[in-house]
């Protein structure tokens, strides 16, 4: 609404109007001027251009500036601090000097992945990394599970007199007798001690590393001492010693096998084992000797160990590593038999006592004193097979074997 309008609406007289007209022509006169002052700060169609140009022209500089080795920092910014004033002061023509950031020599960025882009950084793998252990075949496979008895007792069989006869009608029977005795299995502790210090605690994953690496440790020496352990003080009744499984006497297949490999020699094995009642079902070889079986091939080149492993029948070959059995030993088993229980590994978390010795002298100092705890990681292990059950193993020698049945 125009101020003529709006003041044909009121009752003023023609005196008053006349002033309110003039009030208002000098308002807007004022209010002219100071947006076109105001205009003059603002940017114009052509300035708006101008900068999208200048900011594309920074963006292609900072580009080839990530691609150097050493940045002309200095330089770059002088340049770009003189281009902002000069937009800042309305000057004409704005433009951006050209800077040189490219390193002096050509650069090369060796052994370096083409992926990572322009923005190398690090980062930081948080696994403490080591050795894998051995598997514990032998131990997992005969685990009958945790055992809550110091001491098992049972028993067994001694010996036997007489045996059964076809005998005629009246006729006098025949006498068989039978012995028997009893006997135990004494449960070992296996154990390890480990000291760290206090602070070792608060990072995770090189505390979790150390009670793994513990546990690994304690089954480790399960594994070999369920194999070749010779039951005296201090060591697990073994399989594979002259006190623990029956080693192989057979001589039935002494020179009747012609070019015997290993499978011929668990087969001989396992007719010893058959032959005293049992049913062989598990043979456990080095892995070397499990390798050379895998690699054998006919004389066209055909790998024949899928032909060996189906002559095996119902027999599982399992590999295992040089702690459980050394190359060329090889443990045909019915694994029904022995008696094997290994408890979970528990974890003792405290203060102990150490002995530090300097110039001479030994001083006993608590943990406390050097900032440390102990950890001790223990479990417990029994392993035994009654006497009369002992011909449900057999070990030895896979190449001694090979000779007594060869043709």
């Amino acid at each position: 609404m125009k101020i003529d309008e709006f003041l044909s609406t009121t009752n003023f007289s023609e005196k008053e109007k006349e002033g309110i007209r003039g009030i208002f022509n000098a308002m807007s006169e004022e209010s002219k001027l100071a947006f076109e002052e105001r205009a003059k700060e603002l940017a114009t169609r052509s300035d708006i251009e101008g900068l999208k140009t200048a900011i594309k022209e920074i963006e292609d500089s900072m580009a080839q500036r990530n691609h150097n080795d050493e940045p002309q920092d200095d330089a770059f910014k002088a340049s770009l601090r003189a281009y902002f004033n000069d937009i800042k002061e309305k000057k004409n023509d704005v433009r951006f000097s050209p800077v040189s950031v490219r390193a002096a020599s050509v650069m090369t960025l060796a052994g370096q992945s083409p992926n990572y882009g322009v923005g190398i950084k690090i980062d930081y793998d948080t696994r403490v990394h080591s050795e894998p252990s051995t598997k514990d075949s032998l131990s997992l496979r005969l685990n009958k599970g945790a055992t809550s008895t110091a001491i098992t007792r049972y028993v067994q069989l001694d010996g036997k007199e007489g045996t059964a006869e076809v005998v005629a009608e009246g006729a006098l029977k025949p006498l068989m007798s039978f012995s028997y005795v009893d006997a135990q299995a004494v449960t070992q502790k296996l154990a390890v001690m480990i000291k760290v210090t206090d602070e070792f605690e608060d990072f995770t994953e090189f505390f979790n590393d150390v009670r793994t690496r513990a546990r690994r440790e304690l089954l480790n020496v399960v594994e070999n001492e369920v194999a070749v352990g010779n039951g005296s003080a201090g060591h697990l009744q073994g399989i594979a010693v002259a006190n623990g499984g029956a080693s192989y006497s057979d001589t039935s297949l002494n020179g009747t096998v012609t070019a015997p490999n290993l499978v011929d020699v668990i087969l001989a094995m396992a007719k010893q084992i058959n032959g005293l009642g049992f049913s062989a079902n598990v043979a456990f070889v080095n892995y070397s000797d499990y390798a050379t079986l895998k690699f054998a091939k006919d004389s066209t080149g055909r790998s024949i160990f899928a032909d060996e492993i189906a002559r095996l029948g119902e027999i599982e070959l399992i590999p295992v590593s040089s702690n459980t059995l050394p190359q060329d030993k090889v443990l045909v088993m019915d694994d029904r038999y022995w008696n094997l229980f290994i408890n979970s590994v528990s974890v003792k978390d405290g203060y102990g006592v150490q002995a530090i010795t300097s110039g001479g002298s030994t001083k006993y100092v608590s943990d406390l004193e050097v900032n440390q705890r102990t950890l001790v990681f223990e479990t417990y292990v029994k392993s035994y097979i009654p006497g009369a059950e002992v011909g449900s193993t057999c070990w030895g020698s896979v190449a001694a074997i090979k000779t007594a049945i060869e043709a």
